[in-house]
């Protein structure tokens, strides 16, 4: 089926009626299509027709390039961030005690279960991070990358803190079939130029 073909469905829900509202963990779990909450108060759905047709073969088959990624964390520092960084930009309380009550935590909750392969009737969030921990890392990294198809990084190693917390961008070549590339973040050196240039002028 040609991607012209393709049908984009677009139904509108009133979420605020008591006889058609939806739970947000309801919508997580729904696999049918994406869910999209407004802020007026509505849903959108949107589902794409012919599921297992070209479109869909494409962009699950074909190899794909990450092209602003950050290296993973060292083994003995899997847990100096915590898990809920996944689900928001959030921070404190409202990251740990908040984050956890949102859709975006419902729906990793659902797709991680599965990748972990919990068999429970309606894990929780602390059962998808219990399975993570009791998975041995080179694994766990195996797990998460195999499904993705991703055929190449590039990562951005130039954050505070990476040299001591993260893994160097080349031991990422262990899970793509291309090597792992380097971007380079300019404001780090654009820092040091300007330091150098402000030093040199006052000397």
């Amino acid at each position: 089926m040609h991607l012209r073909n393709l049908i984009l469905q677009i139904i509108i829900n009133h979420a605020m009626s008591s006889q058609r509202s939806l739970a947000l963990k309801d919508l997580a779990d729904n696999d049918n299509g994406i869910v999209l909450p407004t802020p007026i108060g509505m849903v959108l759905y949107l589902e794409v027709g012919d599921r297992n047709g070209f479109a869909n073969c494409t962009s699950f088959t074909f190899p794909s390039i990450d092209n602003h990624a950050h290296p993973l964390l060292k083994a003995e520092n899997r847990s100096a961030i915590p898990f809920e960084g996944l689900i928001s930009e959030a921070g404190g309380n409202a990251l740990s005690q908040d984050a956890v009550h949102t859709l975006a935590c419902f729906r990793a909750t659902a797709q991680l279960s599965r990748l972990f392969g919990l068999t429970k009737n309606n894990p929780t969030w602390d059962d998808v991070k219990a399975a993570r921990d009791e998975l041995d890392y080179d694994e766990l990294c195996m797990l998460c990358f195999t499904p993705t198809g991703i055929q190449c990084i590039l990562i951005d190693d130039g954050l505070g803190g990476v040299d001591h917390l993260a893994e160097n961008y080349t031991w990422h070549d262990r899970f793509t079939r291309s090597a792992t590339k380097r971007i380079v973040r300019i404001e780090p050196l654009a820092q040091v130029c300007t330091q150098h240039s402000h030093f040199t002028s006052s000397t």
